[in-house]
C-alpha cells in the first residue's frame, strides 16, 4: 500500500546524494562509488518493504525517518569495513544483516512513538549486536582472518565525525562534549535529520513558485544540494509529509538568505497583489478610502513600484489594512 508523500527512489537518491557530501575525502573514488551504490540499493529496498508491509500503517515522516536510519548506519559500517581492509566481495552480507536490524529497531521505536534520544540510542545497540555477530560468523565461515575482524571491531566513522565535530566546535562546547561522547553522535544524527527539513522546506517553497524562478534558484544553490532537493519537488504530497509547524523555521531561514531572483519573485508577488487589490474596488470608492490615508498607504497603492521601498512586514500590514477597508 503506497505511503501518501513518500517514494522511495526519490528519497534514497536524496539520502545518497546528501552522503557524497560527507563521504571521506580519504579514500579512493572505488570505495566512494561502493558507499554510494550500496546506500541506495539498501535504501531504496527498506522503502519498497514500508510501502508493502501490511502489518504497520507509517505516514511519510515516519517512512522517511526509518530509511533514514537505514541509510546512516549503512553509510557508517561501509566506511568501517573498508578502513578495516575487508575486501568488497565479503562486506555484503555483513552490512545486510546491519540494514535488517535497523530495519526491525528503527520500525518498533517509530511505532512506540519512542523518544529522540532513546530511540537513536536503541537503534545504534541494535547495530553493534548485528555487527558484532556478522563479523564472528565470518570468521567461523574462515571467511576472515582474526586480525582483519579485530581491527573492523575497533573501527568506528561515527566516532571519528563525533571527535571531528568537538574539535571544529567552540572550546566551551568541546569540554561538554568530551564529557558526553554519546551525546555528541546523538547531535550528529539530529543534525542530518535537520539538514533532510531543510531541504524538505526548500523543496516546498520552491513548488509553489514557477519552474522558471525555481530553476534559477536551484542554480544559485550547492549542486548536490540542489538535486536533493529537485527530487523532494518531485514527490506528490511532499505537503503532507512534514509538520508544517516542525519546517517553518527552515523556511523562514531560507528565505531570509534566498538569492535575488527569489526575493524578486516575492517582490513581483507583492505587486501583483497590491494590483489586483486597486481593479478589484471601483475607482470612487479607492479614492475615499486613501482620502484620509497616510502618504505611504497612498503611495502603495497609486504606485506599486513603491512597494520595494517598504520592509517585507510593513507591506504585509498596509495590504492587510487596505483589505480590510475595502469589505467594510
Amino acid at each position: 500500500m503506497a505511503i501518501a508523500g513518500f517514494n522511495p527512489d526519490d528519497f534514497a537518491k536524496s539520502l545518497t546524494e546528501q552522503a557524497k557530501e560527507v563521504v571521506p575525502a580519504d579514500l579512493p573514488q572505488e570505495e566512494k562509488d561502493f558507499i554510494a551504490n550500496i546506500l541506495y540499493r539498501f535504501c531504496k529496498l527498506a522503502g519498497d518493504a514500508l510501502i508493502n508491509d501490511t502489518g504497520v500503517a507509517l505516514n511519510a515522516q515516519q517512512a522517511s525517518i526509518i530509511t533514514q536510519f537505514i541509510g546512516e548506519w549503512t553509510f557508517h559500517k561501509s566506511i568501517d569495513l573498508i578502513r578495516s581492509g575487508i575486501p568488497i566481495d565479503k562486506r555484503d552480507p555483513i552490512l545486510q544483516k546491519i540494514a535488517f536490524a535497523v530495519f526491525e529497531e528503527s520500525r518498533a521505536v517509530i511505532v512506540a512513538n519512542t523518544e529522540q534520544d532513546e530511540a537513536i540510542a536503541k537503534v545504534e545497540h541494535a547495530v553493534g549486536i548485528a555487527y558484532q555477530e556478522a563479523l564472528e560468523e565470518m570468521k567461523k565461515q574462515h571467511q576472515l582472518d582474526d586480525d582483519i575482524a579485530e581491527k573492523a571491531k575497533t573501527e568506528s566513522n561515527i566516532d571519528r565525525m563525533a571527535e571531528q565535530a568537538r574539535e571544529e566546535a567552540p572550546p566551551q562546547q568541546q569540554q561538554q562534549s568530551a564529557h558526553n561522547p554519546q551525546q555528541t553522535a546523538a547531535s550528529a544524527e539530529d543534525k542530518n535529520a535537520r539538514k533532510l527539513l531543510r531541504l524538505a522546506a526548500i523543496a516546498l517553497l520552491l513548488k509553489k513558485m514557477s519552474s522558471k524562478h525555481a530553476g534559477e534558484i536551484l542554480q544559485k544553490l550547492n549542486e548536490r544540494e540542489a538535486k536533493a532537493i529537485s527530487s523532494y519537488m518531485q514527490i506528490d504530497g511532499l505537503e503532507e509529509a512534514f509538520d508544517m509547524n516542525t519546517i517553518k523555521n527552515h523556511m523562514q531561514e531560507f528565505l531570509l538568505t534566498i538569492p535575488q531572483e527569489a526575493q524578486a519573485f516575492t517582490e513581483k508577488q507583492k505587486r501583483q497583489k497590491y494590483t489586483e487589490l486597486t481593479k478589484s474596488v471601483p475607482q470612487e470608492e479607492l479614492d475615499a478610502i486613501l482620502r484620509p490615508e497616510r502618504s505611504k498607504v497612498k503611495d502603495s497603492i497609486e504606485n506599486v513600484k513603491k512597494v520595494k521601498e517598504m520592509p517585507s512586514k510593513v507591506s504585509n500590514i498596509v495590504l492587510e489594512y487596505l483589505k480590510e477597508k475595502t469589505l467594510k
